[in-house]
């Protein structure tokens, strides 16, 4: 009965993330090099690795949690000169 309340209370007063001023922005990672060396491939482990999903497309930039205060995006740039 004691353990009951104490769950209970612990789930009334469930810890909340400290947020004192606004967030920094995220660190930004540009994949570059020529077709086919594998950036989709190294952006589609990377997310993996962070959020435990797959991703099918690399389309436009990929921010993903990496830690409390930690945000990550990725992008992919073709290595065109022209």
């Amino acid at each position: 009965q004691q353990r009951n309340q104490d769950r209970a209370h612990r789930k009334e007063h469930a810890p909340m993330a400290i947020r004192l001023g606004a967030e920094p922005p995220p660190f930004f990672v540009a994949v570059v090099g020529p077709k086919g060396v594998g950036k989709s491939l190294l952006i589609k482990c990377l997310v993996r690795h962070y959020t435990k999903q797959s991703i099918q497309e690399t389309t436009g930039p990929i921010t993903i949690v990496s830690g409390k205060k930690r945000r990550v995006t990725l992008f992919e740039c073709p290595c065109e000169i022209n």
